[in-house]
């Protein structure tokens, strides 16, 4: 305990290891906050996957042209948007 009180690096270290995983937190905070408002709605999602024009959207599903000439779909599911196809997988009420 004396060589952690005696020498400053250790303080340095543990500085920097509190000031990195507060860093990943609020990162990783962030970008959960991106996510979740990115799949709340059809716009949102479309403008998040860069589509250029909207070509059909209902409630339950859309398609839209990227940039590169791509069509691509999505879709409605729980109350969020997804690509057609690439749907979280989900065990009862939880989904991943």
């Amino acid at each position: 305990m004396t060589y952690i009180t005696q020498h400053r690096w250790v303080h340095v270290t543990i500085a920097g290891m509190l000031l990195g995983g507060l860093l990943l937190v609020a990162l990783a905070g962030w970008q959960v906050a991106i996510l979740h408002k990115a799949h709340s709605s059809f716009t949102n999602y479309a403008a998040f996957r860069g589509c250029t024009t909207i070509t059909s959207q209902s409630n339950a599903s859309g398609t839209c042209t990227l940039a590169s000439g791509q069509t691509i779909t999505m879709v409605q599911f729980r109350g969020r948007w997804y690509l057609a196809g690439d749907l979280p997988a989900c065990w009862g009420s939880m989904c991943l």
